[in-house]
């Protein structure tokens, strides 16, 4: 729907996942051979046959279909890891089959990156942590949002409100040590209340986390939400955020949610949470995985007084924009296209922007020149280029032009573009002789005026 919004030509195609690459087995290479077998796989192929797309990118690790069909017709693709792989004797596996079919390889965190390494060999690796729209989380609505949220779940103007935020509630994510947690904090904060946010996959898991919660002498204290479609709607209520995840997360994104609305965020250093807490200074609140008595004595160091989380939050607000915000992301991502054409250049032989000048990489040096496109010669290496963003064009050939290079270093010795440079002693006694002669001309000017005005009355009179 959002595509189709900004006017992006969509079309949907059935495309299976393999799960196995996060958690691979000695015969993942066959099961991917097998999955190339599949009609499945004959539409994705037919698909960018006929759309000939300039660039595949093919998002998470589970989704190999769109890289390997890209790979099948020769077209530059770019495959995006936004999970963890297993470590496992047969991670190198999994690792080897994503490199062989990606042309670069984006991580959303050194974690994801890390087990892709050593099997990457020549594939460009590239860091790439996710951003948000500031508008789209219509941040002028969140003091409304605020009050309307807390209304209805019965939370008072002195309350801190503690949140767990999961999109699916199973073993790993930590519930369990969220509601012991809650329940040692419950009882030295007599203010502090706490909300569940999440749809259960593991139901016996959930039910027995429940059951902590209803034995307790705390119960009254504890709210829960099965499912919220809008996360804009829920942050602005909390006070602190708390991320007890016990498996290695390829970036954390609830943390840098509850960063991105100026939240206290206390979480497990596990995988990537750990990267965001240490990139936005607040290492503090990072905990060692599994360590549930640090995690207590951290939020009940957090709770101690109002001004307390409401500094770690402002402090998380600022950072987070300024490390993850989406000015930042879209000067990463320019960078990125930019090395990943220059890598790849003979993928990129012929090269287009939104003008209808096209350059073309020399084979020998891989500078890239430009040719008029209404050259009869040129005509041959029209239906061959690649288009690829204005300013993506302009950073390529800044880097791989010999014009432009040439350019650039003219433009920074601007004496040898012209007539012979003169030291600044001389430039400025020159502006100094111009302004001494155009002061005197000016005076002239005048007397003369004076004179001839002066000669004009005598001649007047003696007529009379």
């Amino acid at each position: 729907m959002l595509a189709w919004a900004a006017g992006i030509r969509s079309e949907i195609v059935a495309c299976p996942l393999m799960y196995s690459i996060v958690r691979p087995s000695a015969d993942l290479p066959e099961e991917l051979e097998r999955w190339k077998q599949t009609p499945e796989f004959g539409a994705i192929v037919n698909l960018l046959g006929h759309t000939q797309p300039d660039i595949v990118l093919t998002n998470t690790a589970v989704h190999p279909l769109p890289a390997a069909a890209a790979v099948s017709l020769g077209i530059p693709t770019l495959w995006i890891i936004n999970e963890t792989i297993d470590d496992n004797p047969y991670t190198a596996l999994a690792a080897a089959l994503i490199s062989s079919h990606a042309d670069g390889i984006i991580g959303t965190s050194e974690t994801t990156l890390q087990p892709i390494r050593p099997e990457a060999g020549d594939t460009p690796l590239y860091l790439l942590p996710p951003s948000w729209h500031p508008n789209a989380l219509r941040p002028r609505s969140w003091p409304r949002f605020r009050r309307s949220k807390r209304k209805e779940l019965g939370i008072g103007a002195g309350n801190v409100l503690i949140g767990y935020i999961a999109a699916a509630i199973y073993p790993e994510k930590g519930l369990d040590h969220f509601v012991r947690m809650a329940l040692q904090v419950a009882a030295q904060r007599p203010f502090a209340r706490f909300v569940i946010l999440g749809e259960t996959s593991d139901h016996g898991y959930y039910e027995d986390c429940l059951g902590i919660i209803t034995n307790s002498p705390y119960a009254d204290r504890f709210r829960f939400i099965p499912f919220e479609a809008s996360v804009q709607h829920v942050y602005p209520a909390l006070d602190i955020v708390v991320v007890p995840s016990l498996l290695p997360e390829g970036f954390g994104l609830t943390a840098l949610e509850g960063m991105i609305f100026g939240k206290a965020v206390i979480a497990y250093a596990s995988g990537g949470l750990a990267e965001i807490q240490a990139s936005v200074g607040n290492s503090a609140y990072s905990i060692e995985t599994g360590n549930e008595e640090r995690l207590i004595q951290v939020l009940l160091d957090a709770t101690r007084s109002p001004s307390v989380w409401k500094k770690a939050g402002i402090r998380n607000g600022k950072n987070a924009v300024r490390v993850y915000g989406h000015a930042v992301f879209r000067d990463r991502l320019k960078k990125l296209l930019i090395s990943h054409v220059l890598h790849h250049r003979p993928q990129y032989q012929v090269i287009q922007g939104d003008a209808p000048d096209v350059f073309v990489a020399d084979p020998d040096s891989g500078m890239y020149r430009r040719i008029s496109p209404s050259m009869p010669e040129h005509a041959s290496l029209l239906p061959q280029a690649r288009r690829i963003p204005a300013d993506i064009l302009h950073g390529v050939t800044s880097e791989g032009s010999p014009d432009d290079n040439l350019r650039r270093r003219l433009s920074r010795h601007r004496h040898l573009c012209g007539r012979r440079r003169t030291k600044r002693g001389r430039r400025l006694r020159r502006r100094k002789s111009h302004w001494r002669w155009a002061i005197r001309a000016r005076r002239r000017k005048k007397k003369g005026i004076r004179r001839s005005r002066m000669r004009r009355s005598k001649r007047l009179r003696k007529k009379r």
